[in-house]
């Protein structure tokens, strides 16, 4: 009988680099893990409830509605050429997705706090979960949007093939902003609060309830420093077959990019404290 000669495998432990953001090798080696984890915090938001899937429909609906009421009849805000409803529903659709991802995010490392200290993983895990998990939901209310608004007379065009486009954007700026919202919140309890309080107002930043056109023009180019501001008006562009603004959108795109590197950065250095922090 022939012996095979036994393996042997050797472990190395490195210090990590300060400056690399986002270790992709590592999260590849746990990206099993990581897909479990999607679908366990999908499945946990629907957890013990009456209504369950139905709320990812149910809230944004309110919000259009209410929005409809409030700026459509209300207020009366000028829409140009297209009616209030559609244009606020292809709009209320995203902010709902980017605004439930750092909502979620900001507090992750310390709802998984007992988690943290018992097993080892990419902690850059807990921050991205939430945004990862959210995905299922936008598609949803993304398909539910543009058989709406076929009914409401404005069926899908070719533009709809670039939605693509934005939806990662949108992933990439709520992961990027997520990774350093969850970091500062978990030293500073203040940030929470603070956050709670400003996402009241963020919506007003954004050409949802409002078409960007209502911005003075001498303003805008500021306006749309804000990169979910293109994120937010490409995708309605792509739904209703309006001009995409590419200017902005690659800005928006260089922007989100910027955001992700700098929130790896800032996770990753204050990775070590984690465990010790929770």
């Amino acid at each position: 009988m022939q012996s095979h000669p036994t393996r042997s495998y050797r472990t190395v432990i490195d210090a990590t680099q300060s400056w690399k953001a986002i270790d992709l090798q590592e999260i590849l080696r746990y990206r099993d893990m990581l897909y479990f984890r999607v679908v366990s915090a999908y499945k946990a938001e629907h957890r013990q409830m009456v209504l369950s899937y139905l709320w990812v429909v149910i809230d944004p609906l309110i919000k259009i509605v209410f929005c409809a009421i409030v700026f459509g009849s209300v207020v009366r805000v000028r829409t140009g050429s297209i009616p209030y409803l559609p244009f606020n529903a292809s709009g209320m659709v995203a902010w709902a997705f980017v605004s439930t991802c750092l909502n979620n995010s900001i507090s992750s490392l310390g709802n998984e706090a007992i988690l943290l200290q018992k097993i080892y993983f990419p902690r850059i895990f807990i921050p991205l979960v939430p945004c990862l998990a959210q995905i299922p939901n936008l598609l949803l209310n993304l398909a539910l949007t543009i058989v709406l608004l076929a009914f409401m007379g404005y069926p899908p065009t070719w533009a709809a093939l670039l939605l693509p486009v934005p939806i990662i954007l949108f992933i990439i700026l709520s992961t990027g902003t997520g990774l350093m919202l969850s970091t500062f919140a978990l030293q500073y309890r203040d940030v929470r609060k603070l956050w709670s309080g400003l996402m009241q107002f963020l919506i007003y930043s954004v050409p949802v309830a409002y078409p960007a056109t209502a911005i003075p023009e001498k303003f805008r180019g500021w306006y749309f420093l804000n990169p979910l501001a293109a994120d937010i008006e490409t995708f309605r562009a792509c739904l209703l077959n309006q001009p995409i603004p590419w200017r902005w959108l690659a800005l928006s795109a260089v922007t989100s990019l910027a955001l992700l590197h700098l929130g790896g950065i800032v996770f990753r250095r204050h990775e070590a404290a984690i465990v010790d922090t929770v």
